[in-house]
């Protein structure tokens, strides 16, 4: 007799249901360092195929609660909507959210009520993996409101208890210090963070109370940049004051380009179990079409020839000022489980990228490989050069810093009339007759400024403009 559907275990149908949600599919965290702009992976299609499963028989019914649910939110009347409306038992299934929710000018609720309300609808979500905060209507910095995130307050519960993944993504700076300040404590379980480090905060801010007003609180002192990173390690401690943050990948974005690597890197030193630790910058400049972004390296290594090899130099930003690329690596050593590190370091040798040669209208047809053939083999050997040249970095680094796996480097291609075309070179470690070596990509990660460049953390609180540096 043929077998039908329901001959089948629970355990079978269980493991087909689990194939029907595609949110297995997705990486978790599904989020990259800030210089990635992908479409969003969160999609509340991903259980379709799952709930209309679910949906044939009560025996599936039964069988399948409803989990690995993802959720978008660009409203507050739709926040209030799944806080007041929707069954527990979706609510408790929900995995990934992505909250984009702009201040409504119209609504004149205190910022001090949101947040309770955010709070709560957080702790109801007992199974959220991964937040993604775009926006938050707590922020009304761009319209002269007065009122500020800074003042909010940690509530005494865990309401974000299976929280492993949380992206801060938020376009303006004093939120964007503000939020993982008041989030990462209260996710223990917390593994992947993604955020900023551009804004300074107010002393005094680490309280913890229930949503209401401090009047004593010291609002003129602020901290200089030893920042953020500081104050979520402070308030993380304050709330476990036995366990240490077990973040693990961290992803971080210096919005104005004058924090340095070394402090971060100090900064960082709190989290020994961190294994993944990449930078990004941003600068700001005005020209007569608004407001431009472009990526700003972090760090600058000058690798030149020499009897030796290759003599390493490096420089934060001005290449005036250099020291030996030896002495860097040893402020790794605070990092000891570091396996994963892209800086955003650009690397130059002791010649520039030649320029590639194109087909134009004025070379004839039988002329033209020998045209554009020299410079092709030029390109050749400036890259086998340069990737020797990283090579010999990425071993320097891993001598000292043995836990060290793979990294990049980033390389500026040139510049069109689209933009900068940065290349980013990957490396990775293998062994070699019992020899560690490092391996140079063949093929760098092309990125043009449109998909490197966002605003996450680059707005100021007056009036919303870009954060403007020197170019």
């Amino acid at each position: 007799m043929p077998k039908r559907l329901f001959d089948l275990s629970d355990e079978i149908l269980l493991h087909v249901a689990h194939f029907a949600n595609r949110d297995h599919a997705i990486p978790l965290p599904s989020f990259g360092p800030h210089w990635e702009n992908y479409k969003s992976e969160i999609d509340r299609s991903v259980a379709k195929d799952y709930l209309a499963l679910r949906a044939t028989c009560r025996k599936l019914s039964r069988l399948l609660v409803p989990k690995n649910l993802h959720l978008k939110l660009k409203s507050w009347i739709e926040l209030e909507d799944w806080l007041m409306r929707v069954p527990t038992s979706v609510l408790e299934g929900i995995k990934r959210l992505e909250l984009n929710i702009p201040w409504d000018r119209s609504d004149e609720t205190l910022i001090f009520g949101k947040w309770i309300a955010l709070t709560t609808f957080l702790n109801t979500l007992c199974s959220l993996e991964e937040l993604i905060i775009r926006d938050l209507p707590m922020c009304r910095h761009f319209f002269g409101d007065d009122r500020d995130t800074i003042d909010l307050k940690r509530p005494l519960a865990q309401f974000l208890p299976n929280l492993t993944a949380l992206s801060i993504e938020v376009q303006c700076g004093n939120c964007a210090a503000a939020f993982p300040r008041l989030l990462v404590p209260a996710a223990p379980k917390l593994r992947h963070l993604k955020m900023c480090t551009n804004q300074s905060i107010t002393e005094g801010e680490d309280d913890e109370d229930d949503g209401s007003d401090d009047d004593d609180q010291d609002q003129g002192h602020i901290i200089k940049s030893g920042h953020v990173i500081t104050s979520i390690y402070d308030g993380w401690k304050e709330r476990y004051p036995l366990d240490t943050p077990a973040i693990e990948t961290l992803f971080i974005r210096l919005a104005n380009g004058e924090e340095s690597c070394a402090s971060i890197i100090e900064a960082v030193s709190d989290f020994p179990y961190l294994q993944t630790l990449h930078m990004s910058s941003f600068k700001y400049s005005l020209s007569s079409v608004g407001n431009i972004q472009k990526i700003n390296t972090i760090g600058a290594i000058i690798a030149t020839p020499s009897t030796s090899g290759w003599d390493l130099k490096f420089s934060n930003s001005d290449i005036k000022d250099c020291y030996p690329f030896e002495l860097f690596p040893v402020i790794l050593q605070s990092l000891p489980n570091l396996k994963s590190f892209d800086p955003m370091f650009v690397v130059e040798i002791d010649q520039p990228r030649p320029s590639p040669s194109y087909a134009t209208r004025q070379i004839t047809r039988s002329a033209a490989p020998s045209a554009c053939i020299p410079s092709i083999n030029a390109i050749v050997v400036y890259e086998e050069r340069l990737r020797e040249a990283m090579s010999v970095i990425a071993e320097t680094m891993i001598q000292v810093v043995p836990s060290l796996t793979n990294g990049a480097f980033w390389e500026s291609a040139w510049t069109n009339q689209t933009g900068q075309l940065w290349h980013r070179w990957t490396w990775t470690t293998k062994q070699v007759n019992g020899v560690r070596k490092v391996v140079v990509a063949e093929v760098p990660q092309a990125l043009t400024k449109d998909f490197a460049s966002n605003l996450d953390g680059a707005m100021n609180r007056s009036g919303g403009q870009f954060v403007v540096t020197s170019q």
